[in-house]
């Protein structure tokens, strides 16, 4: 598996050292509605072609295994920073974690 190493200052981007050589791919979570997209040629080549011809997105068709690993590694981070906010002694307290993590259930994208 790659190792992923987020871009310092661009919270949205990540680095990927590939698997089989010296390469280093760039992730970036923003691109295509929040999809992303990828410097890898896998995606260049087949992903935004797939992209470019209507295929839905956040599917295989249209993101590589770099891109899910960032939105992996992106929402592993989110959810510990927010469980940080809600079981800190600082919070508004049991009421407004509550409030704050209904909010997040109901968000649509």
């Amino acid at each position: 598996m790659s190792v992923v190493t987020p871009i310092e200052g661009e919270p949205f981007r990540y680095n990927f050292n590939s698997s089989t050589s010296e390469e280093i791919y760039t992730v970036d979570l923003l691109e295509n509605n929040g999809s992303g997209a990828c410097s890898y040629a896998d995606f260049s080549i087949r992903r935004q072609f797939n992209i470019k011809n209507g295929e839905p997105l956040f599917t295989d068709l249209t993101q590589c295994k770099h891109v899910k690993e960032a939105q992996r590694h992106y929402a592993s981070q989110s959810c510990r920073f927010f469980s940080d906010i809600l079981l800190s002694e600082e919070s508004t307290g049991k009421q407004g974690a509550m409030h704050l993590t209904k909010l997040i259930h109901n968000y649509e994208l």
